[in-house]
């Protein structure tokens, strides 16, 4: 019988046996590879990240829908000692009609969504100016739609962000830059100034003697009733066409593609003129012709 009495023995301590020094042991072909602790941690963060933007998101769409309406307002100003439209927009449509009348109306669609959408016009000495803006957050539903009848003397000047727009029988000059959208011209007679970012020009009627056009990425097609003076239009990305009256009008023509074909061979051309056509484009072909008899 063991005496437990006794005291434990007081010799040499056990030596260890040493830390194997051979290669690790390799996962074999049929285990599966763990994906590392970071990683697993910011999948797990995005995938809650998402989670909580739907979960935001359908609400905040809901609310906005239900925060939208639309409302018109008209108001009329005596076009006597008015000489320019000056319209800033942020988003929407702007139609300009000219007309035989003494006044000038405006009528402006307005839509607000869960934050107003800011409009207003005030005349400020010969200039009526229209003006719209967008709120940084709850924008999602804002745009005002102008349609404007005014007498065909006067200037337009439009600074336009996303839309349409459309300037028919103006007799002075048109300046219009336009980010996003087709702009339209139609029986216009004074000197145009167009430029877009992301849209093309249609412009039919023209008796301008002096047109700019240019557009990033969009077709230019420019249609004269009476044969201008100075035509000049580039393009980046997009067709150009200017067709002038039948009528033996000689130009001073300058063509230049990159990336297109190039096709003048109906208008009359003569270096010394002083009438020109210059026409560039990046990508896009090229057509300056003389209209159908």
């Amino acid at each position: 019988m063991t005496n437990l009495l006794e005291p434990p023995p007081t010799g040499p301590a056990a030596t260890l046996p040493p830390p194997p020094t051979g290669p690790r042991p390799t996962m074999s072909p049929g285990e599966p590879r763990r994906t590392p602790m970071a990683a697993r941690f910011l999948w797990k963060v995005f995938a809650a990240l998402l989670v909580v933007g739907a979960l935001v998101w359908g609400p905040y769409s809901v609310i906005t829908l239900l925060a939208h309406e639309e409302h018109d307002e008209n108001e009329s100003y005596a076009a006597a000692g008015l000489t320019t439209l000056d319209v800033d927009g942020a988003t929407g449509s702007i139609t300009i009609n000219a007309a035989e009348t003494d006044t000038v109306h405006v009528k402006a669609r307005i839509s607000d969504g869960l934050r107003k959408t800011g409009e207003s016009r005030r005349v400020d000495g010969d200039t009526l100016r229209l003006q719209s803006s967008c709120p940084n957050f709850g924008s999602n539903w804002c745009h005002v739609n102008w349609d404007v009848t005014m007498p065909a003397r006067m200037a337009v000047v439009i600074d336009n962000g996303d839309g349409h727009i459309s300037v028919t029988g103006t007799t002075s000059s048109v300046d219009i830059r336009n980010d996003n959208g087709t702009v339209e011209l139609s029986g216009v007679t004074g000197p145009v100034k167009v430029s877009t970012d992301n849209g093309g020009l249609r412009a039919d009627g023209l008796s301008s003697k002096t047109v700019s056009a240019s557009s990033d990425n969009g077709r230019v097609s420019l249609a004269f009733t009476k044969p201008p003076t100075t035509v000049a239009v580039t393009t980046d990305n997009g067709r150009a066409e200017v067709v002038v009256p039948r009528d033996g009008t000689a130009y001073h023509v300058v063509t230049h593609a990159d990336n297109g074909s190039v096709d003048d061979s109906t208008v009359p051309k003569d270096s010394a003129s002083t009438r020109s056509i210059t026409v560039r484009t990046d990508n896009g072909a090229i057509s300056i012709r003389t209209a159908p008899s």
